[in-house]
């Protein structure tokens, strides 16, 4: 994945942030990643998805508020979603209640970000699958998935309010088939790279992979236990 970098979400901001208004406030998202599938112990698709989200409030008369969303960053399309947040806000009933804007702070950097779960490729998905159905007796199908994201996310406020950070996240789910029962695990979350270096591969999702696998195989086969890592765990079906 390319990332957009935080000077295109500032030159959007710097739109939606425009004339027109008390005050405003932008949210921006862009996230892209592919998902391998597989049933019958095969890969039966890959596909990659990439969209970019911007939603913007508008606050006039000092406390109508209205909110808008849109799905590009392109100049007149970040123009036409604020003119509908306006338009919005103006048909809004006043707030009393309403806070105002939060101000500027200051944001501790986040270490969320792996270039290699970021940079996987469709192929080595598809040997994480191949490895983890290593796994499976040859009586048991398998049927899941394993996805790789990288997202960003922007905040900006006319009140000075300013953010950006970037992520990534792998994910895999694994339904186990057997004659006469199944077992289902799945576990998702955030991987970086220890100490903010490259981890390798797309070996940070690997281990979640192979125990998701385990953990499935042995609640079709009647055992009880809970994949480790966050978000991890199994059920009998």
């Amino acid at each position: 994945m390319t990332l957009l970098g935080q000077d295109r979400f500032e030159d959007a901001a710097r739109i939606a942030l425009g004339d027109g208004v008390d005050a405003a406030l932008v949210l921006a998202f862009h996230s892209a990643g592919g998902l391998t599938r597989f049933a019958s112990s095969q890969i039966h698709q890959n596909t990659w998805r990439e969209t970019v989200a911007i939603s913007v409030m508008a606050v006039v008369d000092g406390n109508r508020v209205g909110v808008a969303a849109g799905s590009s960053l392109e100049p007149d399309a970040v123009r036409s979603t604020l003119q509908a947040a306006k338009a919005i806000a103006a048909v809004t009933p006043a707030n009393p209640d309403f806070p105002g804007l939060a101000g500027p702070a200051s944001y501790p950097a986040a270490n969320l970000w792996d270039d290699a779960t970021a940079e996987t490729t469709p192929a080595e998905r598809a040997d994480g699958v191949a490895r983890a159905l290593e796994e499976f007796p040859s009586n048991i199908d398998a049927a899941g998935y394993i996805e790789t994201t990288a997202n960003e996310v922007f905040i900006a406020g006319s009140t000075g309010l300013r953010a950006y950070a970037t992520s990534t996240q792998a994910g895999c789910s694994v339904m186990a088939i057997a004659q006469n029962s199944s077992g289902f695990a799945e576990s998702v979350g955030a991987v970086t790279a220890p100490d903010g270096d490259r981890a390798g591969g797309v070996s940070p999702a690997l281990p979640g992979a192979a125990g998701v696998v385990g953990v499935a195989g042995a609640v079709c086969s009647g055992g009880v236990g809970v994949a480790g890592g966050d978000g991890a765990g199994a059920a009998a079906v």
